[in-house]
This record gives structure tokens, C-alpha cells and sequence, in this order.
């Protein structure tokens, strides 16, 4: 296997299998695996449900762009990333900008239904989430476009999405 000169970063909606694809990576690359979610968990003491809750969203899109930034400097790594870190242009720019960016694309109803029974997500908790999450990604898609893949995490088999993405970044690998 060739090497990482540069962290990987995986961003997309929550359900896109930031988590799971980037376990895989790290371990087909031999390297670290950062979820920047639970690094904001850590450094607040507190679930992301109740730092929405308690001092809100754009608080908490700071504590994220800290957590990013740190993640980032840990070379080489694969980083998960929170589904809405690229609205904010310091995060975006830094991603593009420092890492292998991959977005891992799926539809809404695609990702709606990996997480649909997951109530630690805050922005779903309304009368309508489908229709919530298909406006999110409405919102974000364009922000997502900037990555250097694209990736489609919509079927089953996260080891094949791994794969695409290994054989996408080859020429880039030492």
C-alpha cells in the first residue's frame, strides 16, 4: 500500500459513513483515524445534542472548527468530519486546502434511513426529518462539491466505497 503524504478528510452528511469508511481507511493506510465529533464531545464535556441545546449551533460550529484545525495537523490521519463543518469558510478552505478532501455523496432518503433511529442528532429532531434532511443537503451540497472526490456511499458495501477512494487518490500516494 502507498502512503499518505496528507490527512484524508471525509465530509458529507451525517449517515454517509464518515465513521465507518474512515475506520477502513486508516486501517488499509496505517494511520490514525480522528472523529472530530467526538473530539467536540470531549473538549466540551458534553453530547452535541446538548451543546445545540444549551448554547447552540453556532457555538457549537466553533468548537468543530477547533477541533478540524487540530485534526488537520496530524499528518498523515483520515478525519471524519461533522456533516455541516464545510459551511464555515475557515474549516472549507483548511480542508481543501491541507487534506485529500472526499465528499461521500448519497441521497437524503439514502441517509434518512442509515440514521433515522438515532435520536443524539440534533438538527432531526423536528416533525418532518426526511424533508429536513433533504433541505440540509440542499444547502450544503454545493460546499460539499469542493472536494477533490466524490465518492458514492449510497450502496451497502463501504470496503468497495474505500476502494474507490484508494484508487481515486493513487496518483497523489507516495
Amino acid at each position: 500500500m502507498k502512503s499518505l503524504t496528507k490527512p484524508i478528510s471525509l465530509v458529507g452528511m451525517m449517515g454517509s459513513g464518515k465513521t465507518t469508511i474512515g475506520k477502513i481507511l486508516a486501517a488499509r493506510f496505517n494511520v490514525n483515524f480522528i472523529d472530530t465529533d467526538a473530539m467536540v464531545v470531549k473538549s466540551a464535556g458534553l453530547p452535541i445534542s446538548e451543546i445545540f441545546a444549551t448554547a447552540g449551533e453556532a457555538h457549537f460550529r466553533k468548537l468543530e472548527q477547533i477541533a478540524v484545525l487540530a485534526a488537520i495537523s496530524e499528518s498523515p490521519s483520515i478525519i471524519s468530519t461533522g456533516g455541516g463543518c464545510v459551511v464555515t469558510p475557515e474549516v472549507l478552505q483548511a480542508l481543501q486546502s491541507s487534506t485529500h478532501m472526499v465528499w461521500l455523496r448519497l441521497t437524503p432518503q439514502q441517509a434518512y434511513e442509515r440514521i433515522k433511529e438515532d435520536q443524539g442528532r440534533p438538527l432531526l429532531q423536528t416533525a418532518n426529518p426526511l424533508q429536513k434532511f433533504t433541505d440540509l443537503l440542499a444547502a450544503r451540497e454545493g460546499y460539499y462539491a469542493h472536494a477533490h472526490i466524490t465518492a458514492d456511499a449510497g450502496g451497502n458495501d463501504p470496503q468497495k466505497t474505500a476502494n474507490a477512494i484508494i484508487e481515486a487518490l493513487s496518483p497523489d500516494l507516495n
